[in-house]
C-alpha cells in the first residue's frame, strides 16, 4: 500500500464571527434585561404613508412597485414590522424625502 498517498482530513465546525452586527437591541427592565428586536417607528410609517399619498399611490401600487406583499407595507406604516435595510433603500429610491 505504498503506492496510496492517504491525507489527514479534519472535519469542524466554522467558528462563529468574532464580531456579528448587532441585529436586536438589548433594554433594561426592571427584574433585568430584555433583548428588543428593532421595528419601523411609528413616525416613519406616517412619513412614508404621506409620500405615498402625496404621490397619489395607494399601498398595492406600492407593494407592486416594491415587489412585496401590501401587508408589509400595511405593517411599516403601523410600525408592526422589524427593522430591514434592503427595503429601506428601496423605499427611499421611490422616495427620497424619506
Amino acid at each position: 500500500m505504498e503506492h496510496q498517498d492517504f491525507k489527514t482530513v479534519v472535519l469542524r465546525k466554522n467558528s462563529p464571527p468574532s464580531n456579528p452586527p448587532p441585529k436586536k437591541f438589548i433594554e433594561k427592565k426592571d427584574d433585568g434585561y430584555v433583548v428588543v428586536p428593532k421595528t419601523f417607528t411609528k413616525e416613519f410609517g406616517k412619513k412614508l404613508a404621506t409620500a405615498r399619498i402625496s404621490k397619489s399611490m395607494n399601498r398595492r401600487d406600492l407593494s407592486l412597485k416594491l415587489n412585496v406583499k401590501e401587508s408589509l407595507i400595511s405593517d411599516i406604516e403601523n410600525g408592526k414590522l422589524l427593522y430591514d435595510g434592503n427595503l429601506v433603500y428601496k423605499l427611499k429610491r421611490i422616495f427620497p424625502e424619506l
